[in-house]
């Protein structure tokens, strides 16, 4: 279910629903409470096909890696 609703929320940029912004704010301030390897798999494959379309900086991908290196899964 957790797949399901980070899914949307990236289909919500897609669609621009979403800004790119706020579902930066969006990883930021929630993906450090991710506890599903396969969910987090999956939001971070995301990650990265944003950032290989130039929509994330290399600061916000820094960010984002740093918090998951941190994380206890």
């Amino acid at each position: 279910m957790r797949t399901y609703i980070w899914r949307t929320f990236k289909d919500m940029v897609q669609v621009n629903h979403l800004s790119i912004k706020d579902w930066y704010r969006l990883l930021s301030n929630n993906l450090e409470f991710e506890t599903e390897e396969q969910t987090l798999a999956v939001i971070l494959d995301e990650v990265l096909k944003t950032f290989g379309n130039g929509l994330f900086s290399e600061e916000q991908i820094t960010a984002i890696f740093n918090t998951v290196s941190k994380m206890e899964l």
